[in-house]
């Protein structure tokens, strides 16, 4: 008799964890633990990259298996609506770093440091935290010290930055997608969930930069999504190992020129582009609004300032720089399906002949190839998101197709890179090259 689902799935994820523990103890490296002797610093165990493969495979199997053993009507808990509120709070009132690295903190002293938030809610809140999401423990009764997950949030700043993007100000944002679709009853930028949230018709990026200080925690936490392993392990390729996708097209064969990052933020990727295919007479322009060009300029290293420099630019105008290459890295998923056209058009002006577009964007499999379970979550997560808080979403191959030729038909895609890593990617990607044909 063959075995039954949940048998092969605990099966599968019983050899993926014993590959993985015997490749530790063989390597002398720390065990996966829930304890601070554990893993160390987040992401810091140097595995190759079958071994992630592997590790993958198991958190695949195990995801099932736990939800086939609740079964549809586990599914339906009160409890689960109200799982991010916990989190919500950690990030708002900054609770780990109010938490001693080495020891514990009582209570009643964390709730005055929180500004007197009750102390009866602050032991609702960080229990729920323990028992949910590994976030704190509680050494002795009424004391509170860190776990692995929390104290993550104290060692990686960053990370820390990306914890309060969604932690906090996501988790906020959420409930008013159903509110401002039925308010509007479109996909205006203007018109999405954080519209509706602050009660103005502006998008996010707008009432992002009404505040300085959110503003620039917001770049952070982008940066973060983009350096960082998704895991405990970081893969050992070589040297020059990134966390992007745009780092999987093939720089070195494009040879010297001028490389237009539009919409790059800080330029944190073109500085990797620079270090990871070195070329003297490549150079780059980081192309985003005046307000990140402080960050680029605590960003870009010294030996690369005569090769990258920041132009502040809005990709809603008409594209002022001529280059070479234009990279446009996540940036389209931000915007709905007519604002995409706008914005690849706005770069015709300045496009002649051979001129490519690099494209990176949230990209399902091709229909036909199965996606895994964890795959299709985070694809449709990412699309959700983008929806929720852009009024826009993650689009198909022909979805792109359509975009380029109604933004001009001289727009021809060369090539489609499928890029699926969950050490690299949050979500199923897309490395389009498109041409431009005077």
């Amino acid at each position: 008799m063959p075995d039954s689902q949940i048998v092969q799935l605990a099966k599968s994820v019983l050899e993926s964890s014993t590959k993985i523990e015997t490749y530790l103890q063989e390597n002398d490296l720390p065990p996966l633990s829930f304890e601070l002797n554990g893993t160390g610093r987040f992401g810091t165990i140097p595995v190759p990259a079958d071994i992630e493969a592997t590790r993958y495979k198991a958190l695949e199997a195990g995801t099932e298996l736990v939800e086939l053993l609740r079964g549809p009507s586990g599914f339906f808990n009160l409890a689960m609506a109200y799982n991010g509120a916990s989190l919500q709070a950690i990030a708002r009132w900054d609770i780990p770093s109010k938490v001693p690295v080495d020891g514990d903190i009582s209570y009643a002293s964390l709730s005055k440091q929180c500004g007197g938030i009750p102390e009866l809610a602050l032991r609702s809140i960080l229990r729920h935290a323990m028992a949910h999401h590994h976030l704190f423990v509680e050494p002795r009764p009424e004391f509170v010290a860190h776990s692995p997950y929390s104290l993550m949030l104290v060692q990686e700043p960053l990370l820390a930055d990306s914890f309060w993007l969604t932690s906090d100000l996501g988790f906020s944002t959420h409930p008013h997608l159903v509110e401002a679709l039925t308010k509007w009853r479109d996909l205006e930028p203007n018109h999405a969930a954080p519209s509706h949230q602050a009660g103005k018709e502006k998008p996010r990026y707008d009432l992002i930069q009404e505040d300085p200080a959110v503003a620039t925690r917001f770049s952070r936490a982008m940066k973060a999504f983009s350096i960082f392993p998704r895991g405990p392990f970081t893969v050992v390729q070589n040297e020059n190992s990134v966390f992007s996708s745009i780092l999987k097209y093939p720089w070195d064969t494009l040879g010297d020129g001028l490389v237009i990052d539009v919409g790059g933020s800080t330029g944190h990727l073109s500085i990797q582009i620079a270090k990871n295919f070195p070329n003297p007479n490549r150079r780059f322009i980081i192309q985003d609004l005046q307000n990140s060009m402080a960050g680029f300029e605590k960003t870009v290293p010294e030996d690369l300032t005569d090769r990258i420099q920041f132009v502040p630019y809005s990709f809603l105008d008409p594209q002022p720089c001529e280059g070479d290459v234009y990279m446009f890295n996540n940036v389209l998923h931000n915007w709905p399906e007519h604002y995409c056209v706008r914005i690849l058009r706005n770069q015709v002006a300045a496009l002649r002949p051979g001129v490519r577009l690099i494209i990176t964007d949230g990209l399902a499999l091709p229909r036909g190839e199965r996606e895994g379970l964890l795959a299709q979550r985070a694809i449709r997560s990412s699309d959700l998101l983008m929806l929720t808080v852009f009024n826009a979403g993650e689009r198909s191959e022909a979805d792109f197709s359509r975009i380029l030729a109604q933004a001009d038909p001289r727009f021809r895609i060369k090539n489609v890179q499928h890029v699926w890593d969950p050490t690299v990617n949050m979500f199923p990607q897309g490395i389009i090259e498109v041409i431009f044909d005077a």
